[in-house]
């Protein structure tokens, strides 16, 4: 009964957060013990009532669904037909339109295939009046059209998290993908008397439209810039004048990406994670930023291999520090440039690997004077960054389909 139910429910044909999701929302409560993989679906709103399905859940993942004493065959009838008009693949395509921001600020389009389209912002949207800023950029993203609010909600999820850390990869400067949590913060009130408030993060501007049925023309905006590639990664800051280009490797690497079989898609996806995170972690610690980065490299290590020792357990062959090394030498070139931050990479990450270390600049000392090493720390913090990025999109240019 649990495969057949299972089957019913196309379990091997929908992506397992789609099903997850409507399966869930098709119960009116749910159930579970803490620490348990199993959630029991009910009838009766809250937690009360005699389970309808059961999930089972290994490492967070929908594995198996089975029946509970209150379901009925009209219950499973009517959830396979919702699966089957809003899940299963779908030819045709829908767009979903989200904010993201860039710094420095976008001024003209860019498309890759049917996938994804930038574009700036229209003139009515707010902007931050600073150069150095988070800069409005509508992003369209193209997915299977489904008429269901929860799937729509699902893929543009996952497809707004990963292009933004994929563009974040590629592209010079920062971009920024908003996710679920919107915190408060307390911020000065630049009107009247400067007054202190407690406010929500977020954005939206009148007449957005979140959905759309194809690609917004671009015939009034000029395409961005496609700048050579040494050019484009050898820039030092951002100029007052700078407006958001792309490499004019752009296309061909994000074409390897998803020439990559799932497993290695994540990889890069959860190293991208960690450079995004470095740079949100910045102003809040140096020390942290610096570990995002090294998590960044490590991310992309092959697992070590040799055999085990039968006496102390440990294998017989490279280690992550080793690993780590060599990872960087096959991706990184070395240069007279970049050997002063990576032999303090290899340094950093023995010392701050446990948290026995924290960065001179995040440990209060004097006031407004210039110290040698803290600067020095400063510098070498932001080369790290650059050279663990280079390191990882050089993999990704050597590791898709004909590399």
């Amino acid at each position: 009964m649990t495969r057949e139910l299972w089957e019913a429910l196309h379990g091997d044909e929908v992506d397992e957060p789609e099903l997850t999701t409507l399966v869930s929302h098709f119960f009116a409560g749910g159930r579970m013990e803490p620490g348990a993989d199993n959630v029991e679906l009910t009838k009766e709103q809250g937690s009360g009532g005699e389970p309808a399905l059961i999930l089972h859940f290994h490492d967070g993942v929908l594995t198996d669904i089975s029946a509970g004493p209150a379901l009925t065959a009209d219950d499973v009838a009517e959830l396979c037909g919702r699966i089957e008009q809003s899940a299963l693949a779908s030819d045709e395509l829908q767009v979903g339109r989200k904010i993201f921001f860039t710094m420095p600020e976008a001024t003209g389009w860019w498309r890759y295939k049917d996938v994804f389209q930038l574009q700036p912002a229209p003139p009515e949207a707010p902007r931050p009046g600073m150069v150095m800023a988070a800069h409005p950029l509508v992003v369209e993203l193209a997915y299977p059209k489904s008429d269901d609010y929860l799937v729509r909600i699902v893929r543009e999820r996952f497809r707004s998290w990963e292009l933004g850390l994929l563009l974040n990869l590629m592209l010079y400067g920062d971009v920024q993908a908003p996710g679920d949590r919107h915190p408060h913060h307390w911020v000065l009130d630049d009107e009247g008397e400067h007054l202190p408030k407690y406010l929500n993060e977020g954005y939206w501007f009148p007449g957005f439209e979140a959905i759309a049925a194809e690609f917004s023309p671009t015939d009034a905006v000029s395409p961005m810039d496609e700048i050579d590639d040494p050019v484009y990664y050898g820039r030092i800051g951002i100029s007052v004048d700078q407006r958001l280009d792309v490499p004019k490797s752009l296309t061909e690497l994000l074409d390897r990406y998803f020439s990559l079989p799932s497993p290695e898609r994540m990889s890069v996806l959860r190293a991208a994670y960690w450079l995004r995170h470095a740079r949100d972690v910045w102003d809040l610690s140096h020390t942290a930023y610096y570990l995002a980065v090294i998590n960044a490299v490590e991310v992309m290590l092959p697992d070590p291999s040799g055999e085990r020792c039968p006496t102390c357990g440990l294998i017989r062959g490279k280690g992550p520090t080793v690993l780590f090394e060599e990872f960087l030498d096959s991706h990184a070139p070395r240069t007279e440039e970049t050997e002063p931050s990576r032999k303090e990479l290899y340094r950093a990450r023995s010392k701050m690997s446990h948290g026995r270390v924290l960065l001179r600049s995040d440990v209060p000392r004097a006031w407004g004077v210039l110290e040698p090493a803290e600067w020095e720390e400063r510098d070498r913090s932001l080369a790290a960054r650059n050279l663990a990025k280079t390191a990882i999109l050089n993999w990704l240019r050597g590791s898709g389909t004909g590399g």
